[in-house]
């Protein structure tokens, strides 16, 4: 093999293959990223796997003899972010060692055959959907706040992703909060999503969607997204996603307010320095004409905000966790959000133009 490339170029591609790759592995061909210099002359194939994800990046260069060589992927960022200058050329023998050389510097990698690297599963008879660039992303960052971390509730631990009536819309939740995100497909093969993508694989995609549209495929066991220049193949979670339309309180509730996001965040942020381990609520409080923030806590004190909003209803009292509350306020965009809620033991329903995130009340004194 050999290959002339940019160093920028080569490190970018590194850096994001490093996301995959485990340095405790027992299995050496993991740590290492799988470097194919193509036949067409004009570009560099990676190809990284933890064996549930498999990222291919590609990276123009200019190859005068094919070839690909194993690399530990670590060492290979480590000597090229030490090398001073704009171009490397690299090679690989039979014996599996890559060279690099590069304005006088000079450095041998030891590798792997090749052979040794995990296959990419084959992908066939997919349900096809396209989104165009950022949609994915955008959405995603909505949405992975209130993915689930439990592994005994498994088919949380993921984003759905489902197609009714034309649109498509993701889903996540951790059975305390819930986020439904409705996104525009403007290319589909009729057949309709159904799939839940796990965490890691939909932080993957939120980092890489750019440059173009992106291309998801669905196969019964595997996830492909593609993009300009990437290609992420994941194992889909099997099982059935909660019915979350059952959760979704309806548009309408007896008490509303709207309000500036960026001052609600900053009056939750707020209050929550009065909270503590044992009290972990900030409360709303709503009177028909105005919107508080407040938390109350023994041995620690209080702290209010009063908040210029428009609210619609009566008087209400409802506590929620900060945190939670945060995040919703922080995956919304535009200047106001929209609060909905029918009573104290209801939830809390916020959105925007495409977002709607519910949060489950706490008890409060």
């Amino acid at each position: 093999m050999k290959a002339t490339v940019k160093i920028t170029d080569l490190t970018a591609a590194l850096a994001r293959a490093k996301t995959l790759v485990s340095r405790k592995t027992t299995l050496p061909i993991l740590g290492g990223v799988l470097i194919e210099a193509l036949v067409d002359g004009e570009t560099l194939k990676l190809t990284v796997t933890d064996l549930d994800n498999y990222l291919v990046l590609t990276v123009p260069a200019k190859v005068n003899v094919e070839g690909s060589v194993v690399i530990p992927c670590v060492r290979l960022q480590a000597a090229l972010a030490k090398i001073d200058g704009e171009e490397i050329a690299l090679s690989a023998n039979t014996k599996n060692v890559l060279t690099g050389k590069s304005n006088g510097m000079r450095f041998e990698l030891l590798g792997l055959d090749a052979a040794e690297m995990p296959k990419l599963p084959a992908i066939e008879d997919p349900v096809e959907q396209s989104f165009a660039e950022g949609v994915l992303s955008a959405a995603l960052d909505r949405e992975l706040g209130a993915v689930s971390d439990d592994e005994t509730r498994f088919v949380l631990c993921g984003v759905y992703f489902t197609q009714t009536d034309g649109s498509v819309r993701m889903v996540a939740t951790d059975g305390r909060r819930l986020a439904v995100t409705a996104l525009a497909s403007y290319k589909s093969d009729g057949k309709g999503l159904d799939v839940i993508v796990p965490t890691d694989a939909c932080k993957q995609m939120a980092c890489l969607d750019g440059g173009g549209a992106t291309r998801l495929r669905v196969t019964a066991s595997q996830i492909e997204a593609s993009g300009h220049g990437w290609t992420l193949i994941s194992k889909r979670i099997d099982g059935n996603y909660p019915n979350w339309r059952q959760v979704m309180p309806p548009a309408g509730g007896a008490h509303r307010f709207l309000v500036d996001r960026t001052q609600f965040a900053e009056a939750v942020t707020f209050a929550a320095t009065m909270c503590s381990a044992n009290n972990m609520a900030v409360k709303l409080q709503l009177d028909g004409k105005t919107l508080k923030v407040l938390a109350t806590t023994p041995d620690i004190g209080n702290a209010e905000a009063d908040l210029s909003a428009e609210v619609t209803g009566g008087v209400l009292l409802a506590g929620f966790n900060p945190e939670f509350l945060l995040n919703a306020i922080k995956a919304l965009e535009g200047p106001n959000i929209t609060g909905e809620i029918q009573d104290e033991i209801s939830p809390l329903r916020l959105q925007d133009e495409k977002t709607v995130h519910v949060l489950m009340p706490m008890r409060v004194s």
